[in-house]
């Protein structure tokens, strides 16, 4: 185990020193450099040919890790990523995900929004894998590189569509991770939103006939973010303007109708549309 302390101020190293298991390494970052170079750096120095992440605010259940290995030893080098269901906790709400809408969709919709195998094109539509949720192996690091330094958010979701390019992904039906909102949560820094938005477009949607489901991704995004801000018109805008990018995309109608229909409505049904 590599715990990477990012410049925290929580005495990660005075609790590391009481642990006297040489299995566990601590690298300490003289000044915080973000959670896609921490990951990098935790990258670097594991020696394991399977690398997996967690985040110290979220938690593995106790099968987590022997349910994932157990797919991979079952799987060839073409299967690059294993991953599974989570939930979210945000204070007394609890979220599944991938979503209910987007488990049900995949079914209706298998090539462009399956959620195993070849998954390039669904994860333009969307992402759905958090960091903690997956095992990935060594080699496609070496093959693809690791996290952007420079994406303040989507570092995992612009990871997932480099490998995707290249490796197969095998999904867990099971929720064995759960995560925390809390304050500080990279997720709830709003203002990073639009520049990660705008990067990620430029890597991969500039110039493709698919990058549009990727564009529509922005609109769907700022619309969810304005709802959560109580602007509902502006996040039925946004919607609207998704849905002329990709007028089949059910997840871009529901939202719009349960804008329509009030903030109430829509915050209950959110959770069950799912994110991105």
């Amino acid at each position: 185990m590599v715990v990477v302390d990012d410049a925290s101020d929580d005495h990660t190293g005075d609790i590391i020193a009481q642990c006297s298991d040489k299995r566990l390494r601590y690298i300490r970052h003289a000044e915080r450099r973000g959670a896609a170079a921490a990951r990098n750096t935790g990258i670097r120095v594991s020696q394991g040919a399977y690398i997996a992440f967690q985040d110290s605010d979220d938690e593995w259940l106790p099968e987590k890790l022997a349910r994932q290995m157990d797919v991979f030893a079952q799987s060839d080098a073409r299967t690059g990523v294993v991953y599974c269901r989570f939930q979210h906790i945000h204070a007394e709400r609890v979220s599944y995900h991938p979503s209910m809408m987007r488990t049900v969709i995949s079914h209706l919709l298998r090539v462009s929004r399956a959620l195993c195998g070849d998954l390039h094109l669904a994860l333009l539509h969307g992402n759905w894998i958090t960091t903690q949720t997956a095992i990935v192996r060594r080699t496609c690091f070496e093959h693809c590189g690791a996290f952007d330094t420079e994406l303040k958010r989507f570092q995992d979701w612009d990871l997932w569509l480099r490998l995707s390019r290249f490796y197969q992904f095998a999904y867990i039906n099971q929720s064995l991770v759960r995560t925390h909102f809390t304050a500080d949560s990279l997720s709830a820094a709003s203002d990073t939103l639009v520049p990660a938005f705008e990067r990620l477009i430029r890597k991969h949607a500039t110039g493709t006939q698919q990058g549009r489901y990727l564009v529509a991704q922005y609109w769907y995004a700022l619309g969810r973010s304005a709802c959560y801000s109580q602007q509902r018109n502006q996040g039925i805008y946004h919607f609207i303007r998704a849905i002329r990018l990709c007028p089949f995309n059910m997840v871009y109608w529901v939202a719009a109708l349960a804008a329509l229909a009030g903030l109430p409505i829509y915050s209950r049904l959110a959770p069950l549309i799912g994110g991105y």
